[in-house]
């Protein structure tokens, strides 16, 4: 079986791009180098990720996958910060939010 890229997205200062597809496999993407700085494996319930979107001021990364949830993930950490479940019928924009999520739920 092929695997397919469904998204790419670059952070606001073009530094880093993330991906995501078929696999479940997010990588965080290092743009002047080429070079994964990290993979993020299944972390959603469901083998797809659908699309991938960093937060205005880059240290978010947001994940919606085939298990209905929106996953937040710590760019420079791989760490997950929340996660939505149940997120099919919301409306929801990384860029609504901003990094003190960081400090709230750790």
């Amino acid at each position: 079986m092929i695997d397919y890229v469904y998204c790419v997205a670059f952070s606001n200062d073009s530094s880093k791009m993330a991906t995501c597809g078929l696999d479940g496999i997010v990588n965080i993407i290092n743009v002047k180098t080429f070079e994964i700085i990290h993979t993020l494996e299944r972390i959603h319930q469901g083998d797809v990720v659908f699309c991938v979107a960093f937060s205005m001021d880059g240290k978010l990364l947001a994940t919606g996958g085939e298990d209905l949830s929106i996953k937040l993930i710590d760019v420079e950490t791989a760490y997950l910060v929340y996660s939505f479940e149940n997120a099919h019928n919301s409306n929801f924009s990384p860029r609504d939010i901003d990094s003190s999520m960081l400090s709230e739920h750790r």
